[in-house]
């Protein structure tokens, strides 16, 4: 029968009557009858490859697919009916038509149709402490508990950055070129809202019951909520705090450490004594043990074990680790194993190393490569999360080697799974995969 096209063949599928076939390739389209092997209708296209055809459920329309668009004709006369962008990137040769149109799958593992795509939006970063895992979709956020997705809401606008604390019960977030919000896990419940001006924040963090804001040109909100107490430094070019929230460290101008209560507000422990005269640009408390890591100007990795300083009131003297020829973008204090660990990422153009460097230097440090830019550790395991295609994320180990696979699927429904088995899911998770 495809003897009599005009064109090389690369799609052929029946009608839904089973009395005709409808074949495609890149110079057009074409119904042939079963029965008799009569050309009924043909269409000549010029220019965007066809790369897949589907039918409607009805049988009375055709939809072809190209790189950039959908269009779709009347069957079997082969009449133009309507054409527009689908915006998939890079799409596959996996197109469907249902109730609600016409779908092109792309590479970012969703389905694209007019104005549209099918299930939750993808996602744009990954939050983890413990337990709790928290996945940014756009304006959206998942709240994960193990391997079970315990609520999905939506704030209504664009997330640029968000932390959670060690307890996973509180989600602070920054609205893109907006304020940072408190939200409480893992209802959404909004909590509080910080002022205009920390639309401006460099970073900001919460631990325990305390959010701390640093801002872009310098100085400090904290907020200690059980307290009810608010505080403001305006010298600080930094800040970090400590993931049970009692102790909140500062950068001074000079380059310097400062090390302060969040809950008065007043200097905790004496002045650490300098490592070196290079100013430290970063700082990072190790989740369960009394250590603040540094990160200095010149690319040196430093820490101060600060229990000899809590116990005596004397400064807390540094130890020089390692010395690096990169630039961080953040920066994590791990306890694994008996075993502390300082990780560092290091951004490339579009990926990021992530080096793990055990603080006691016993071991050498290692790193892991080509990984997504916006890659986080759980400060509690040190196991790495990416997001990934599909509304999904992917947990890793030390090594690289992927332990689960978590994903969000349309209609509220999700899904966990490792390499051999599905670890857990919604009730009708089985209807999206």
């Amino acid at each position: 029968y495809l003897e009599h096209l005009k064109t090389p063949c690369q799609h052929a599928m029946f009608t839904t009557d089973g009395t005709g076939i409808i074949a495609a390739g890149h110079g057009g389209f074409y119904l042939i009858e079963i029965a008799s092997g009569r050309l009924v209708a043909g269409f000549a296209t010029k220019g965007g490859q066809i790369i897949d055809i589907a039918v409607r459920p009805d049988g009375r329309a055709l939809a072809t697919v190209t790189t950039r668009s959908i269009h779709s004709f009347s069957l079997p006369e082969l009449q133009p009916l309507d054409s527009f962008r689908h915006n998939a990137p890079n799409p596959s040769n996996s197109a469907y038509w249902d109730h609600n149109g016409v779908w092109i799958g792309g590479s970012d593992g969703m389905m694209h149709s007019k104005n549209n795509f099918v299930g939750t939006p993808p996602v744009s970063f990954v939050r983890v402490f413990g337990d709790r895992k928290v996945s940014i979709h756009g304006s959206g956020v998942g709240v994960w508990d193990k391997n079970k997705r315990i609520n999905y809401f939506d704030l209504g606008f664009r997330i640029e950055d968000a932390q959670i604390n060690r307890e996973g019960n509180l989600l602070a977030i920054k609205a893109e070129d907006g304020p940072v919000m408190l939200h409480q896990l893992p209802d959404g419940a909004k909590h509080m809202q910080a002022p205009a001006q920390s639309a401006l924040a460099k970073t900001f963090a919460v631990g325990g019951t305390t959010l701390g804001i640093a801002l872009e040109d310098g100085g400090c909100f904290w907020w200690q909520l059980t307290k009810g107490k608010a505080f403001q430094l305006k010298w600080p070019k930094g800040m970090a705090i400590s993931n049970g929230g009692e102790l909140i460290a500062f950068i001074t101008p000079k380059g310097q450490v400062r090390i302060h209560s969040s809950i008065d507000g007043r200097q905790a422990l004496p002045p650490p004594n300098p490592v070196s005269n290079s100013a430290i640009t970063s700082i990072a408390f190790v989740n369960k043990s009394p250590t603040l890591l540094i990160f200095d100007s010149e690319g040196v990795l430093s820490y101060y074990n600060l229990k000899d300083s809590v116990q005596s009131n004397q400064p807390a003297y540094g130890k020089d680790v390692l010395q690096i020829n990169a630039v961080i973008d953040q920066m994590w204090g791990l306890s694994h194993n008996n075993t502390l660990y300082a990780v560092l990422r290091i951004p490339q153009d579009d990926s990021c190393t992530m080096l793990f460097i055990p603080l006691s230097q016993e071991q050498p440090p290692f790193d892991l490569q080509n990984l997504h830019p916006k890659t986080w550790v759980n400060p509690s395991s040190g196991s790495i999360f990416e997001p990934t295609i599909s509304s999904g994320f992917i947990e890793k180990d030390f090594t690289g080697t992927e332990i689960a696979v978590y994903r969000s699927l349309p209609n509220n429904q999700w899904i966990s799974f490792d390499q051999m088995t599905i670890l857990d899911s919604s009730a009708n998770a089985n209807d999206y995969i």
